[in-house]
């Protein structure tokens, strides 16, 4: 008879450990920002890279591999004729933080994950020493974002002279970056201005 009255009471004691042990009801810890985890950096060995990098950044909307495409300390950036002419205290002081500062707000204010594209065409490439390299091209440049309403196109066009150097380490960065807008469109370096503050 005792036997009969353990077995209801061994049952709920091992249904009660299984409940127990299993973390389906536990509080999870809050998970850090995305800072962008999607899109592949390749190692830039070759200056070539580099481009395939930053489009592969941008179409992720990718900070961490975005800024690991420019050069940490004197990285410099030149806007375009009218982007100067309309916030010329924008660029008094652009650095790589700024640059840093604008990709996260423009990454914040993304409508989606996808759909966000960067096309280079026209390229040419001029070594200048065996460690410097210039790359022109035309990009068009389309960021799905969340601030149409307030005049920002979703949709640029221009041309950038991008200046690499080759470390100690063999890896290529982008160390200067020239904008030139196509007449008075709007270009990256208007995109930049706007998403500087978010």
């Amino acid at each position: 008879m005792s036997n009969i009255r353990t077995y209801p009471f061994l049952s709920f004691l091992l249904i009660s450990l299984a409940v127990g042990a299993c973390s389906v009801f536990d509080t999870r810890s809050a998970e850090e920002p995305d800072s962008g985890n999607t899109g592949v950096f390749v190692q830039p060995d070759r200056p070539e890279v580099v481009l395939d990098n930053l489009i592969s950044a941008v179409e992720n909307l990718n900070t961490v591999n975005y800024l690991r495409c420019l050069q940490r300390e004197g990285f410099s950036f030149a806007p375009s004729n009218n982007a100067l002419m309309q916030n010329p205290e924008v660029w008094s002081n652009w650095t790589y933080d700024a640059e840093q500062i604008y990709f996260n707000n423009l990454r914040a204010s993304a409508e989606n994950t996808t759909g966000h594209r960067l096309q280079l065409t026209n390229i040419t490439s001029e070594i200048r020493d065996t460690d410097t390299r210039q790359i022109i091209a035309d990009y068009t440049l389309r960021v799905l974002h969340n601030r149409g309403n307030s005049g920002v196109p979703t949709a640029i066009y221009g041309r950038f002279i991008l200046e690499l150097q080759s470390g100690e380490d063999g890896l290529w960065e982008i160390s200067s970056w020239s904008d030139v807008a196509q007449g008075n469109t709007f270009s990256w370096s208007d995109l930049r201005a706007n998403f500087l503050s978010n």
